[in-house]
Order: structure tokens, then sequence, then C-alpha cells
């Protein structure tokens, strides 16, 4: 047997004898991110992240390129059990793993999960703060649909009218899940920042919705009487006064309509709306007062 024979055996061996080695290990190590991913899904998260930390803790195959893949998840996951679990460094420890693995999309993955996850929590003020650092380039239009939804959800609860229409608007036309009550809230937004004619729109859209369709028609009512359109307000207002559906705040209506008659001096209608009004409240203001009285 010629030494180069020799050489090259021993060579083989080695190799075989490292690569069961590396093999091994390998199936250690997953076995572990297995365990891990079993226990996260059934909500036992503090027994996961030890899995998984055992695994992103692990240095013998730090050089291979499947225990980074193994080992970039297996940090992800102990990330997000450490928010699940509320633990006093979650924030700190997802920050890093963003500012880390960016701008690998498992980032945003990450990113996007905290700030649902405050969301859900209705921590809007820490929502927001993860909304904003999203980099929502090359997002399917459901999730920038679900992103911008909740951005501007989390600002209106905190009366943040502008930033709410902003956000809003970026996904109003987006057929989503979030297509009706998106118009919705940028029809209140609107409303409130007193952008009455784009109000009016957003909400026509949104009454299309069963779960809005009652709520509305007092806004469009309270904007044409705001804007002294009072022939629009009586044209918009009276089917539903005259109807059987059962809508919100229809005594308030009723009141629009009985004022729009009096200043328009159609005083028999404007007796006729309040006084059905009347009947319905006890806490009666002088202006209505004085629209009866000389009706």
């Amino acid at each position: 047997m010629t030494r180069s024979l020799i050489f090259f055996i021993g060579f083989l061996v080695f190799f075989l004898n490292l690569n069961a080695q590396r093999t091994s290990i390998y199936s250690e190590i997953n076995l572990h991110y297995k365990e891990g991913l079993r226990l996260f899904q059934e909500g036992v998260y503090g027994a996961a992240r030890k899995e998984f930390e055992k695994v992103s803790n692990d240095q013998r195959l730090s050089f291979e390129p499947e225990y980074q893949t193994l080992k970039t998840n297996a940090e992800y996951y102990a990330a997000i059990s450490g928010l699940r679990l509320q633990q006093d460094d979650a924030d700190l420890q997802v920050k890093e793993f963003i500012k880390k693995y960016r701008p690998d999309p498992i980032a945003e993955k990450a990113n996007l999960e905290v700030a649902n996850h405050y969301f859900e929590q209705k921590n809007y003020d820490k929502a927001l703060s993860f909304y904003t650092l999203l980099d929502t380039r090359g997002l399917a239009s459901e999730t920038l649909s679900e992103v911008r939804y909740k951005q501007g959800y989390a600002y209106f609860t905190k009366k943040d009218f502008k930033q709410a229409v902003s956000s809003f608007r970026q996904v109003s036309n987006l057929k989503t899940e979030y297509y009706f009550p998106a118009n919705y809230y940028l029809g209140m937004s609107q409303y409130f920042t007193a952008q009455y004619d784009d109000a009016i729109k957003s909400f026509q859209i949104a009454s299309k919705s069963k779960k809005y369709t009652d709520l509305i028609p007092y806004y469009i009512t309270q904007i044409y009487f705001s804007q002294g359109k009072y022939d629009q307000l009586l044209a918009y207002a009276k089917p539903y006064l005259a109807g059987t559906q059962k809508i919100d705040k229809v005594n308030l209506i009723r009141r629009m309509a009985g004022h729009a008659y009096f200043i328009k001096k159609d005083f028999q209608n404007a007796l006729l709306y309040l006084e059905e009004f009347e009947k319905g409240n006890t806490n009666l203001e002088e202006a209505d007062y004085y629209a009866l009285g000389y009706s």
C-alpha cells in the first residue's frame, strides 16, 4: 500500500468521522429547537424559551449555514417567548434582535409580532413605537392593511386624529378585511377634524357594512347640520326617521330634522319632529324650548 493511499484512507476516515459527529451535534440541537416549537405552540413560553436558548447558545456548529438558520429562528422565538411572558427585558431583547438581523425579513416579522402584541394588550403607545419602526416595503397588501389600520386605530384612541387620518388613508382603498373598519374610523377622524366632505365619502363606504350601517346616519346628519345644508339633511334623514331600521341616536337625528325645518320656517314639520324628540328626551336645551314654543 503506497503512502499516498494510506494518507487518502486516513483522510477519508477522519472526514467521515467528522461528518458523523457534525450530524450528531446538529440532530441534538435540532431536537431542542423542535421541543421549543412544541412548547411555544402550546403556550408554555418559559420552558420554550429555555429550549431556544440552548440552541442559540450552542457554539459547536457556529460556522455551519444550517445551524445559523436554526440559531436565528431560535433567537426569534426566544425573544417572542419573553414578550408573551411579559418579562422586563422583552422590549430590549426584541429591539436588539431587530437591529441585529435587519434587513433580513425575520427582523420585520419580530417587529410586527411585538407591535401586534402591544396592540392586543391595548398598550397603544408601545404598539405605535414598534409600528413606527416597521419597514413596510415589500409587505403583502393584507399585512400592510393590518399595520396601517392598527396604527390608525392606536392614534384614534389617543385622539391624535390628524395622524389617524394619515394612517387610515393608506388602506382605505385596499379591499381587505380592514376595508370597512378603516373607512369608518377614517370618517370619524375626518369628522373630528372638520373634514366634513371627506368624512361623508368615507362614511358612505363604511355604511355598506352591516357593522357600521346603523352608526353612520347620526354623523352624516350632524355634518349637514353643521354645514347649514338643511335641504340635504332632510333628504338624507327623513327615510331613516320614517323607516323601521333601528339606527343609533335616532332621537338626536329627529331633533336636527326639527331644527332644520324650524330654520326653513316650516313650523308645522318642525313641531312634528321636535315633539317626537321631546317625548324621548327629558333634557331639552333652551333652543329646543324656543323652537317648540315658537312653532
